[in-house]
């Protein structure tokens, strides 16, 4: 109606938090390193549209696009996972099964934990 100033609630929002199965991605934005998981429908990841936003920088970075919105739709859709194994990297998406899965490289990354190694090294040699 016009005039109407009032914000929907997310539950208003198809999709943005209704039933389902979910998933996680845990990720380094590619803008500004920060690290960051975000969850999401497992139904929006395989046939809808699944846009993460950093919370370090506020980019955008698309995870999934089934619907051929920002990518070209080849082998049914476009996601992170396909685009990884295309460079050779692999993704592992996290469900309410396999959470407790990720190693302290899924969820730090593993540059971060080298470093942390080596520190702690340097540091018993001191």
């Amino acid at each position: 109606e016009p005039g109407d100033t009032t914000s929907p609630s997310s539950g208003d929002i198809p999709g943005s938090q209704t039933g389902g199965k979910k998933l996680a991605i845990v990720f380094t934005c590619t803008v500004c390193d920060t690290r960051s998981a975000k969850q999401f429908t497992e139904n929006a990841y395989r046939n809808g549209v699944v846009i993460v936003q950093c919370p370090g920088c506020q980019n955008r970075h698309l995870i999934a696009d089934n619907l051929g919105y920002f990518e070209e739709q080849e082998d049914g859709g476009w996601n992170i996972e396909k685009a990884m194994e295309k460079m050779g990297e692999h993704a592992k998406l996290v469900t309410n099964d396999n959470v407790w899965e990720l190693s302290v490289e899924d969820i730090y990354g593993a540059d971060a934990v080298e470093t942390a190694k080596a520190a702690a090294k340097n540091n018993k040699e001191s």
